[in-house]
């Protein structure tokens, strides 16, 4: 039985996630006749940061039944907007990338980049689709914590490998360099999902496979390269509703008495699904 490959679709730009929970996607039925109503999408549990100079980037992933579908229609959308309660973010269409099919479905990932925003805290919960009639459907896609914070003035660490994909919500690794001749000590990760804590334990470790973990204070000599491991697995409590999860988080750390701010890479935790699964949710979904 085939099974979607996580790593593979994200390196061939098509990369989808999915759960076996048919709460994680979302159709809105319509009396229009549009590909719109055809489209199933995933809820995130998402916290990304951002600094007030940079565009936010949002993946979306999203199912397309073809049972009820004419196998021409293209999916294509005039207008794609962002919703929190109380305002709307017109956002520019990055990408389209399809995915695997199914005897029944086909696998996108949908990209967007909104616009720069005033530094706070932003909650995303749903997405208006606008198609080239005028038709519009808003789709419910889980959480998105977005959060805009002063650019970081300060050149202390530098970035090297990362988590980039997981197929559980298990911990943050992080390769982190000192630049400047003063010690550093790392804090907090910061970050806020729902169903999760941000009280998580900080090891570290010498090299990025953790031959061995380090009983040392997380701290950074000079010019020491260090991966640093954020636990998940004593923190969270996450709902089957909201399985997967982006995480752009922020950490928090010391030189002498300053606590400084610096955002790293986005991660990707989620878990596969095969056809046979997939097209179970679908036909729950629908009914």
């Amino acid at each position: 039985m085939k099974r979607v490959s996580l790593l593979l679709l994200l390196f061939l730009f098509n990369s989808l996630y999915f759960s076996g929970c048919n709460n994680n996607l979302e159709n809105l039925n319509s009396e229009n006749n549009s590909v719109l109503d055809n489209l199933y999408f995933m809820k995130w549990n998402s916290y990304h940061a951002y600094y007030e100079n940079e565009n936010p980037i949002i993946q979306l992933n999203l199912l397309q039944s073809r049972t009820d579908l004419n196998q021409n229609d293209p999916l294509t959308f005039e207008k794609i907007i962002l919703l929190t309660e109380d305002k709307e973010f017109y956002s520019d269409y990055l990408s389209l990338n399809e995915g695997s099919k199914g005897d029944k479905y086909t696998l996108y990932t949908l990209s967007l980049k909104m616009p720069k925003l005033e530094k706070g805290s932003y909650k995303i919960k749903k997405l208006k689709l606008i198609d080239g009639n005028n038709n519009e459907k808003t789709y419910d896609i889980g959480i998105w914590n977005i959060i805009v914070i002063e650019e970081n003035k300060y050149d202390d660490l530098k970035v090297g490998k990362r988590t980039l994909l997981s197929g559980e919500f298990d911990w943050y690794l992080v390769e982190l360099t000192k630049l400047v001749n003063k010690k550093i000590c790392i804090e907090k990760l910061d970050f806020n999902l729902v169903g999760v804590t941000n009280d998580v334990g900080i090891k570290s470790s010498l090299d990025f496979n953790i031959k061995e973990i380090l009983t040392d204070k997380p701290c950074l000599n000079a010019n020491e390269t260090k991966t640093f491991i954020f636990d998940f697995n004593n923190s969270n409590n996450l709902s089957d509703n909201l399985l997967f999860i982006s995480l752009r988080p922020i950490v928090n750390y010391r030189v002498n008495n300053n606590v400084r701010t610096l955002i790293l890479p986005t991660a990707i935790y989620s878990p596969s699904l095969n056809d046979k699964e997939i097209n179970k949710i679908l036909e729950q979904a629908k009914n």
